[in-house]
Parts: structure tokens; sequence; C-alpha cells
């Protein structure tokens, strides 16, 4: 690993859906990425070997013909997305994604150690911005229950 990925960058989307990687989190991630759909209202930027990964443990572990397992397969492979940078260095969120998001016009960059995710600036805001003190403590908490 190049370096890890921390701290956040806010962003804004264009009328064409672009953006651009924050400079200081292209250090680390490096082409190809993919935007990969999250459970948690945002958009997932990871670099091809951590895709790949991912990928081959869900072919591995789950049966052709087990359709509560392929369902969800089947979805997520559906909005994956090689991401690709044009001549000015934007990328383009794509639309089903930034819907899910509910990315309008602002963004936040996140830093996840090896990749990052991409959140609507309201919804980062609403679970992020102000971290009171008992909340921290149950982060902090839930975080040394998977010895960290």
């Amino acid at each position: 690993m190049a370096g890890i990925l921390t701290g956040y960058v806010r962003h804004s989307v264009d009328d064409k859906n672009r953006t651009r990687i924050p400079a200081k989190f292209k250090e680390v991630l490096t082409a190809p990425l993919y935007f990969v759909p999250a459970d948690n209202d945002c958009i997932l930027l990871l670099p091809e070997q951590r895709a790949k990964e991912m990928m081959e443990r869900s072919r591995a572990n789950i049966s052709v013909f087990d359709t509560d397992a392929q369902n969800p397969t089947t979805f997520l492979l559906s909005h994956t997305y090689e991401v690709k940078e044009d001549g000015q260095g934007r990328i383009t969120l794509p639309s089903d994604l930034k819907k899910m998001a509910q990315i309008d016009k602002d963004l936040v960059f996140v830093g996840k150690f090896d990749y990052a995710e991409i959140w609507a600036a309201e919804t980062w805001e609403r679970k992020f911005s102000v971290l009171e003190k008992g909340n921290l403590s149950a982060m902090i908490a839930k975080l040394k229950s998977y010895g960290l």
C-alpha cells in the first residue's frame, strides 16, 4: 500500500455529474479505480485490487444456484463502474449511484485506509460533522470490539 487515506475533503459536482478526486487522495488511489455502491448512503471508490478481492470472495463463497445471495451480488455488480478520468482530471459520478447516495451539488471524499468514500455533504454533516462525547465513546467502543 502506497499510503493510508485519512481525513476528508469537500468538493462539488458540476451539472454533468463531474468532480475531481482530491490531490491528496490521488497520491494513494491510483488507476484503475471503481465506483461501488455502499449500504450506508455513500459510494465507495475502490482501487482495482480491493474491488477484485471483494468480487473474488463473493464468487468463491456464493453458489450460482443460491438466488438469495445471487440477487444482491447481481445488484452490486450491475452498479459497479470503472472510474474514467477525462483530459482535465475530472471523474463522472454514475447517475444511479449519485441518486442512491443523494448527492446533489456538494460532496465529501473521506479517506478509509486504502480506499475512499464519497458522501453527499448533507448526509456527511448529519452523520459525522459533530461528534458528541457519548457518540464518540460509542464509536471508539465499537472499534475496540474489532481489536483496534
